[in-house]
């Protein structure tokens, strides 16, 4: 402990000056005092501490570039933002909550990767601190420390694709739940926290609409663990059903309202009821590793709540349940979604996290009470918040160098763009990307559309360019699991509104994958002949672009003919 505090006060003198020498005698202080995980803390104390480790553990996702997914949803965020709506000026395929949550992430924090970054871990960190409540109310105080760094380790996303799997529409899935159960699990139960629960699941379900799976789960545990057949309590159950099932209906029925009122709730409707319907029988290499990803954290989970079962009274059991129901949820909406992708499973991970550090915790803070050596009951009560995080962290090694960056970055040593430069961000690495919307934005103007043939309204967002066609990604009008009927006339209406606003560069991307969707736009771009002659005949190929010293052949340029070549195009360097 000696060494510890003499590494921390030169490391932080060396850093930033001098002034370190007041600061770091105070700060260790202040961390051993938190790392004893003291029951006899005050609740203000005890909240301060999950807070400031959660968004610590955090950190590392605010340098975290976006992914495609993250790209979408950014670029219609931005479009609501200038007055548009989804589905009626652009179609995608998840719920009207996260374009929501992303168009108010960059009204408070900017329009940039770092505001929705910013955004998502002050939604990750309240997720955290509503899991330290939980926890404690399923297992004690003990347990609010490893269950708010269990859940913080598990959000935070610690892989080779962490960017991409993070920001999603389960990760306001997990807070929302969380924010359920523990309205739910409130005694004495009453209606007002029962309706507060209804809106929980409502905006769950409006951010995706499999969440209704894990919702009705938990609602239905929590009803009959509270359910006896003694005079008036049937009568009390059925108040508190109504009190929930009003909370959703008002939400929902509202967000429906108001997409007919912005003429986008047919659309809305037709994708998620049919589209992802067929986007769901896709393809995938394989399902069965990430499945077996996603069982292992449940098996783990599951392990949790059996030893938390033994450990609490029967007081704290129907939290527990409500828990296990939401987990079995979750998981079970998991495998019905027929998508097999890690943000999927989320909600699931995010429950075992919580599960796993706070039955750790708890568990250690009462052997560490029965030890007679003070020095190793201090000890395990230090190390086991460390040992949660580490054993779920998705890939530990990855934790390591993510604080890495984060210490790189702020003092300067490294740039942000260098940090996301090597991140796979689509077709291509993320600093092609870059490279290619720089050149957009000096080829075109503010007014010009860009039409990215493929899955990529990544470029559009990071050049601050708009699509010419509300179809932003080709799925809706490729995707052979639709009816042949509604393909034709998309691309009926997608070929009307590029002859309406010619974009000034296209973009056709030759290899549009990840890691488990490979895919071709060249060749399903010829599957559309009246699309194909409208390029051929308009546009000319563009010299290709240089990244890293060699050509970047994942996608190929083409630039409007026009009479004025004053307009740069798109060369290489």
């Amino acid at each position: 402990a000696r060494c510890a505090r003499v590494v921390l006060y030169r490391g932080l003198c060396y850093a930033y000056g001098s002034t370190a020498a007041t600061v770091a005698p105070r700060a260790v202080a202040l961390i051993r005092t938190w790392l004893t995980n003291d029951t006899r803390e005050t609740g203000r104390s005890q909240r301060v501490r999950e807070v400031s480790f959660s968004a610590l553990l955090l950190a590392p996702t605010l340098l975290y570039p976006f992914g495609r997914d993250q790209g979408v949803f950014a670029y219609v965020g931005r479009l609501i933002l200038r007055g548009g709506a989804p589905y009626a000026d652009v179609m995608e395929q998840k719920g009207p909550l996260l374009h929501y949550a992303y168009a108010l992430a960059m009204g408070m924090f900017g329009q940039t990767e770092v505001g929705v970054r910013t955004f998502f871990l002050l939604v990750s960190t309240l997720g955290a601190l509503l899991a330290a409540e939980l926890a404690e109310r399923a297992m004690g105080r003990g347990a609010r420390l490893g269950a708010a760094l269990g859940y913080a380790a598990v959000v935070a996303q610690y892989h080779t694709l962490g960017h991409w799997h993070s920001a999603q529409a389960e990760d306001l899935i997990a807070l929302l739940l969380l924010a359920a159960l523990l309205a739910l699990t409130r005694l004495p139960a009453s209606r007002a926290y029962s309706f507060a629960a209804g809106v929980c699941f409502g905006l769950a379900i409006l951010a995706k609409s499999t969440a209704a799976i894990e919702c009705g789960c938990v609602a239905l545990v929590s009803l009959w663990a509270a359910w006896s057949p003694r005079s008036g309590r049937a009568r009390r159950i059925a108040e508190l059903t109504c009190a929930t099932s009003l909370g959703a209906l008002i939400v929902i029925g509202g967000a429906l309202g108001y997409l007919a009122w912005r003429g986008a709730l047919d659309e809305f409707l037709w994708i998620q009821l049919t589209h992802n319907r067929a986007y769901a029988q896709g393809s995938v290499n394989e399902p069965l590793s990430i499945t077996v990803y996603a069982v292992r954290y449940a098996l783990l989970g599951l392990l949790a709540v059996t030893f938390a079962w033994r450990m609490s009274d029967p007081s704290r059991r129907r939290v527990l349940q409500a828990i296990a129901a939401a987990g079995a949820g979750a998981l079970l909406a998991y495998v019905l979604q027929q998508r097999f992708f890690r943000y999927h499973a989320t909600p699931v991970i995010a429950l075992v996290g919580l599960m796993v550090g706070g039955v750790s915790t708890a568990h250690a803070a009462r052997l560490a009470a029965r030890m007679s050596s003070r020095h190793l009951s201090r000890m395990l009560t230090w190390m086991t918040p460390l040992a949660v995080v580490i054993v779920l962290s998705q890939d530990p090694a990855a934790l390591g160098p993510a604080f890495a960056d984060v210490l790189a970055v702020t003092t300067n040593q490294r740039s942000l763009a260098g940090v996301r430069a090597e991140r796979a961000a689509g077709a291509a690495e993320r600093g092609a990307y870059d490279l290619l919307a720089r050149r957009i934005r000096e080829a075109t103007g503010p007014q010009d559309a860009v039409l990215c043939w493929g899955h990529e309204l990544l470029v559009n967002f990071l050049a601050d360019r708009d699509t010419p066609t509300r179809f932003g990604a080709d799925v809706t009008l490729v995707n052979p699991a639709l009816p042949l009927a509604i393909r034709e006339s998309y691309r009926r209406e997608f070929m009307s509104a590029l002859r309406r606003r010619p974009p000034k560069l296209v973009l056709v991307f030759r290899n549009d994958t990840t890691p488990f969707m490979q895919r071709d736009s060249r060749f399903i771009l010829q599957t559309g002949p009246e699309l194909s002659d409208f390029l051929r005949t308009q546009y000319s190929e563009d010299r290709p672009l240089h990244w890293r010293g060699s050509i970047v052949s994942d996608f190929f340029y083409a630039r409007q003919r026009v009479t004025d070549t004053s307009r740069s195009a798109i060369v290489g360097p």
